[in-house]
């Protein structure tokens, strides 16, 4: 919270600024000066005197929260964030309780959350009165805990596997590297990836039936995940565009 933050005597933060469309977990790649309770950004006075920036909303700072990019040219997408964390204006972000923040994860970004907000929200921004107007069913089939958990799971993994992360420690593919030959080690890790992607497919599969079905539109709006969008850096058919199959992801991938 703000009080341990100040406390800490730390001068950089986490700082959530939005990012390109991916769901779960990720888009964490900034930091803010946030020392003394943000002393500097709050007390910065501009040539015509007055104060440069006026940070709102600052008990909500380093708070769990799902959030989204305030403007995107597609479908939206949400992700979980930790605490420790402070957002701005287009990394915008909603709060409450583990299961309400479930519960949301699961809604926003199953099919019939796109569908929704294609009619609630038809241009490019997506602002939180928008978001809001979602209706929201908190008494969902208790599955789709655990799919969000490992979709959150597995796309932090990706997430971290990533210089840009700042929880990066090493590549995957490092430690057999080591031990063998590099072509092998990158093998190796491709079937790794190839194996998560079609996990995350499924498991978003799974629950768009499961929110659809909630909603009493099971089998009006399709359930299934196209491999393309499943939004893991290690997915080649997500990364690039027009890949021509399995010999071309992994040529993509290396």
């Amino acid at each position: 919270n703000r009080s341990e933050a100040a406390a800490s005597g730390r001068k950089w933060f986490p700082f959530n600024k939005g990012g390109e469309f991916r769901r779960w977990y990720g888009n964490i790649e900034h930091v803010v000066d946030w020392e003394r309770d943000g002393q500097e950004i709050r007390t910065a006075v501009g040539e015509n005197g007055k104060v440069k920036a006026r940070p709102q909303n600052l008990d909500y700072y380093f708070q769990e929260a799902t959030t989204w990019s305030n403007v995107s040219s597609g479908a939206p997408a949400f992700r979980a964030v930790e605490s420790g964390v402070v957002f701005g204006h287009v990394g915008q972000s909603l709060f409450g309780s583990e299961r309400a923040r479930t519960v949301l994860l699961a809604i926003l970004n199953s099919s019939f959350g796109a569908r929704a907000l294609e009619v609630l929200a038809p241009t490019i921004h997506y602002e939180v009165g928008s978001i809001a107007k979602v209706p929201v069913m908190l008494d969902l089939d208790p599955a789709h805990e655990s799919l969000v958990n490992n979709l959150v799971s597995i796309a932090k993994l990706d997430w971290d596997s990533q210089e840009t992360s700042l929880d990066f420690e090493a590549p995957g593919w490092l430690d057999r590297a080591s031990s063998g030959k590099l072509p092998d080690a990158v093998n190796h890790e491709f079937a790794r990836w190839s194996q998560l992607s079609a996990d995350t497919r499924s498991m978003e599969t799974l629950l768009n039936a499961l929110v659809s079905r909630a909603y009493g539109l099971d089998g009006e709006i399709p359930s299934e995940a196209q491999l393309d969008r499943i939004s893991l850096v290690n997915n080649p058919y997500f990364r690039f565009e027009r890949v021509r199959g399995q010999d071309d992801a992994v040529r993509l991938f290396q």
